[in-house]
């Protein structure tokens, strides 16, 4: 049989430093997330409460806003793409693309804030 994936190299770096790194950038992610959702939630309970104008109605996400949510998305698909191709080198055949994922999220919070 072969070494441990954990023993090697590879696997030290995918312990040390890639899987903490996913970690932290998912969590990063996940935060960036919720204020987007709070944004939404905010506007959608303005919206049904008919308690503003429709200039209001409108607000979207402020460019510093806009920016940071894609640079993190970018961020994201740029480890998941990471991920991905690690899982195929090691011949992982269960493993969700998770750059598509990323991609999938961009679009729907895309449509939901930019394409009112």
């Amino acid at each position: 049989m072969g070494i441990p994936f954990e023993q090697t190299q590879m696997g030290h770096k995918y312990y040390e430093y890639q899987l903490p790194t996913l970690i932290k950038e998912l969590e990063k992610f996940n935060e960036n997330i919720e204020v987007l959702n709070k944004n939404i939630e905010k506007l959608s309970s303005l919206s049904e409460e008919n308690e503003v104008s429709e200039e209001m109605q409108t607000i979207s996400l402020t460019d510093k806003e806009q920016r940071l949510f894609l640079a993190a998305i970018q961020r994201e698909r740029d480890v998941c793409f990471e991920v991905d191709e690690e899982a195929r080198e090691k011949g992982d055949t269960d493993v969700v693309n998770l750059v598509d994922v990323c991609n999938s999220i961009e679009r729907k919070v895309k449509k939901a804030l930019w394409e009112r």
